[in-house]
């Protein structure tokens, strides 16, 4: 596929394999591995590159230990619920998944994703790369700027709103830096930020409206009216503190270069028998799509299937398959079969077109011959 040169890709790894999670329906690679996590994940991510076709790729993820927020105010994210064993166990997985596929990945001890996602992302605006943020956290849209777009995820994962800065501007009538003032008053109740009681969106883009920032309505309490005023003024504090929480901080130690962010082309190889590991056949396809059709980076051998009485004695012996199938464009209900594909072990696959469906009949109709495939 061809990149555009100097745009970049930055997800957040927790927050899209959390959504991810819980988007989808549980999926496993027959061995105890929950996989719909990292399945979904993936799904996504190919989405953006076959979208964007970056020439720059990093992952961010959050580590265990406590932050710098975690030492600033005790109870930030508390009362978050732990979580679910079931997508725990897909954080490594998806970690080795890209690395697999050369994919850069970045974490650091005392800072969070979006904070790595903030550093990199300012780091590569002045360097003129066209930045794209993905995340389902939406205090990344202070990332936005003329050069960065934050790709807010809703709907579990298939579906975008995208912020430059006028988005920001027309959904919040505000500039990306505002809307950590509008965190500084309304606070931020998945992460445990108080702000100020009593003060929601609606009022909290009021008065950023008339007084331009967190500092600004503080320094003109005297022309509030009512419980707004008592409550701004006994809460002047929690703003501040609110608003630096809410802060992405862009100024990561983390050691990378520009370089190392690269997307090219990795060993199609080893992809495929990871994701037939997983059982992610119907990834498998999908690979031209990022990395295009070059047959020098992959030995994995693409046949169209001939000896249908060897397949069959395969497919028995083997006691598993894994399928494919890919429709023709255009309305579901006349879509035609375009081709199927199979394999066995990742390292051989095999196809067959419409005409051929009835030499595979056997198999597929054959109960004690498991059939493997995601759509």
């Amino acid at each position: 596929m061809e990149n555009n040169d100097k745009t970049m890709l930055l997800i957040d790894g927790n927050s899209i394999i959390n959504r991810a999670f819980f988007a989808l329906p549980p999926m496993d690679n027959g061995e105890g591995l929950q996989t719909n996590a990292v399945y979904g994940f993936l799904t996504m991510m190919f989405k953006m590159i076959k979208e964007y076709k970056p020439s720059h790729i990093s992952v961010a993820f959050d580590l265990k230990a406590p932050t710098f927020r975690h030492l600033q105010y005790e109870d930030y994210k508390a009362g978050r619920k732990k979580m679910p064993d079931e997508l725990a166990m897909q954080i490594e997985p998806l970690k080795e998944i890209l690395d697999v596929m050369d994919i850069n990945r970045q974490e650091l001890e005392g800072f969070e994703a979006d904070d790595i996602l903030g550093t990199i992302s300012l780091d590569a605006q002045k360097e003129g790369y066209k930045v794209y943020v993905v995340t389902g956290d939406r205090d990344a849209i202070q990332l936005a700027s003329d050069c960065t777009t934050v790709l807010i995820t809703k709907k579990g994962i298939s579906e975008i709103e995208k912020y430059d800065i006028d988005g920001v501007k027309e959904r919040y009538n505000l500039t990306p830096d505002q809307f950590i003032d509008l965190k500084g008053l309304m606070g931020d109740k998945s992460d445990n930020i108080p702000g100020v009681p009593g003060v929601g969106e609606i009022k909290g883009l009021k008065l950023l409206e008339e007084y331009g920032s967190v500092e600004g309505v503080l320094a003109n309490i005297d022309k509030l009216k009512g419980a707004l005023k008592k409550n701004i003024e006994e809460n002047q504090e929690s703003a501040i503190k609110s608003k630096e929480l809410a802060t992405i901080v862009r100024n990561v130690p983390i050691d990378y270069s520009f370089d190392s962010l690269k997307f090219e082309d990795a060993s199609t190889e080893d992809i495929i028998k990871a994701f037939t590991k997983l059982r992610f056949t119907s990834l498998i396809g999908r690979l031209s799509e990022i990395y295009g059709e070059s047959e020098k980076k992959s030995e994995v051998k693409v046949e169209q299937l001939k000896d249908f009485e060897g397949f069959e004695k395969r497919a028995i012996d083997k006691g598993s398959i894994f399928i494919k199938t890919f429709f023709e464009k255009g309305n579901i209900l006349d879509k035609n079969i375009f081709k199927i594909y199979f394999s066995f072990d990742g390292e051989e696959i095999l196809y067959i077109e419409e005409k051929d469906i009835e030499k595979v009949k056997i198999v597929l109709e054959n109960e004690d011959i498991e059939k493997i495939g995601y759509e």
